[in-house]
C-alpha cells in the first residue's frame, strides 16, 4: 500500500479507523506549521505511522506507536505505554513519561523531559537526550551523542565511542562506560561504575566511581569523592568558583579586564529558547533581565569557553558569536559553561569559531 498522507486531525482519525490494523499501511503525518495532532489509541495501531516536515504531534498515548519521526517534526507528551522510534534528522521528542519508550535516536535529533519509568535507547551520532529524571533509563549511548541533566534515580548505561554524559546528580547512576566516552559534572550522591578504556570522569561533591579501569582519567574536584581505581587527577584544592581560576582551567583568552567566550544563537541572533529568549546583536551590549549571582544554571546570560561547548547547549544554533564578558561578574557553572549579567557581542564567527571572511 502506498503512503496515506494526512494533514489534519480528522484525516488522521479517519486513516487510523480504516487502516489502523493493516500491517501494510503507512500513514504519514505531514501537517502545516502550527497544527498539532493527537494520537491516543486504546489498542496498538498496527499500521506504520510516521511524522515528517514541520508536523507537531501530541499527546501520543495509550498503546499508540509512532514508527518514524524526521525532518523538523516534533512529537510531545508521550505517555502511558506509547512507543516512538526512529527519531532522526533535526526532529524533537519531548516530555516522555509513564512507561513510554523512545528508541533509535540519531543524527541531530533531540529527546527531552524523560521521566517516571520511561525508556530511551539507541542514542547515537550527534543526537541529544536531556532532562532525564525519576526512574527513567537511557541506554546505548554512542558515537558523538550527548546525554545531560541526569538526576533523581535515573540510569544511563552503555556509554561508548566519544559519547558524552554530563551533569549527573542526586542519586543517578551511569554504568558501563568505555571507549573514549566522557562523563562529567557527577555530583551529589551520583554513581559511575564499570568504566574502562580511555574514558574520562569528572567528579565532585560526594559522587562515587566504582570499578574504574587503570587507563581511565578521573578528575576529582572534592575531598568527599570516592573512587575505586583509575588514574586520579586531584583538583580538589582548586576553587572553580574563582573567575581567575576558572579562566585558567578552561584556557579562555583574556582581553583586558574581560574574557572572550562564545555564544550560540539562531538565524535571528536569538538565544535562551528554553528560558528567556534574548537577542544578541553584533556590536551591542546585552543585559540579562533575570540575573542571579550564584553558580547554578539559569538566572543570567550563559556562554562557553569554546564554540563546540556553546553548540552543545543549543543544538539547533545556526550562528556563533564571540562575546566579551567582564571577569568581575563571571559566575562559573561548570568547566564548559558560565554565566554573566552582561556581555558585549564582539563579532560573528563560524560555527567552529573561525573568523568570517568579509567579501567586497
Amino acid at each position: 500500500m502506498s503512503e496515506i498522507i494526512v494533514t489534519s486531525q480528522d484525516e488522521l482519525d479517519a486513516a487510523l479507523d480504516e487502516h489502523g490494523d493493516d500491517l501494510t499501511a503507512h500513514i504519514v503525518i505531514d501537517s502545516p506549521a502550527g497544527v498539532r495532532l493527537s494520537l491516543v489509541r486504546e489498542t496498538p495501531n498496527r499500521a506504520r505511522v510516521s511524522v515528517r516536515g514541520v508536523s507537531q504531534v501530541g499527546p501520543v498515548g495509550g498503546s499508540a506507536t509512532v514508527s518514524g519521526v524526521r525532518d523538523s517534526a516534533t512529537v510531545r507528551d508521550v505517555r502511558d505505554s506509547a512507543t516512538v522510534r526512529g527519531v532522526r534528522d533535526s526532529a524533537t521528542v519531548r516530555d516522555v513519561w509513564d512507561s513510554a519508550t523512545v528508541s533509535g535516536v540519531r543524527d541531530s535529533a533531540t529527546v527531552s523531559g524523560v521521566r517516571d519509568s520511561a525508556t530511551v535507547r539507541g542514542v547515537r551520532d550527534s543526537a541529544t537526550v536531556r532532562d532525564v529524571w525519576d526512574s527513567a533509563t537511557v541506554s546505548g549511548v554512542g558515537d558523538s551523542a550527548t546525554v545531560r541533566d541526569v538526576r533523581g534515580s535515573a540510569t544511563v548505561r552503555d556509554v561508548r565511542g566519544s559519547a558524552t554524559v554530563r551533569d549527573v546528580w542526586d542519586s543517578a547512576t551511569v554504568s558501563d562506560v568505555w571507549g573514549s566516552a566522557t562523563v562529567s559534572g557527577v555530583r551529589d550522591s551520583a554513581t559511575v561504575r564499570d568504566v574502562v578504556g580511555t574514558a574520562s570522569l569528572r567528579l565532585s561533591d560526594c559522587a562515587t566511581a566504582e570499578h574504574v579501569g587503570p587507563h581511565v582519567t578521573v578528575m576529582v574536584h572534592s575531598v568527599h569523592v570516592t573512587v575505586d581505581g583509575g588514574h586520579i587527577v586531584d583538583l580538589s584544592g582548586l576553587d572553580q568558583h574563582d573567575p581567575e581560576m576558572w579562566i585558567d582551567l578552561v584556557g579562555a583568552r583574556r582581553d583586558g579586564d574581560a574574557v572572550l567566550l562564545y555564544k550560540a544563537v539562531d538565524d535571528d541572533y536569538m538565544a535562551g529558547h528554553g528560558h528567556i529568549v534574548t537577542r544578541h546583536p553584533v556590536g551591542e551590549t546585552v543585559t540579562a533581565t533575570d540575573w542571579r549571582a550564584d553558580h547554578d544554571c539559569g538566572g543570567g546570560l550563559h556562554v562557553s569557553p569554546t564554540p563546540y561547548q556553546a553548540r552543545s547547549y543549543a543544538t539547533r544554533a545556526t550562528r556563533m558569536l564571540l562575546v566579551r564578558v567582564p571577569v568581575a561578574t563571571l559566575r562559573s557553572i561548570g568547566l564548559d559553561k558560565c554565566k554573566t549579567p552582561t556581555l558585549t557581542v564582539v563579532r560573528e564567527v563560524t560555527l567552529d569559531g573561525d573568523e568570517i571572511e568579509v567579501t567586497a
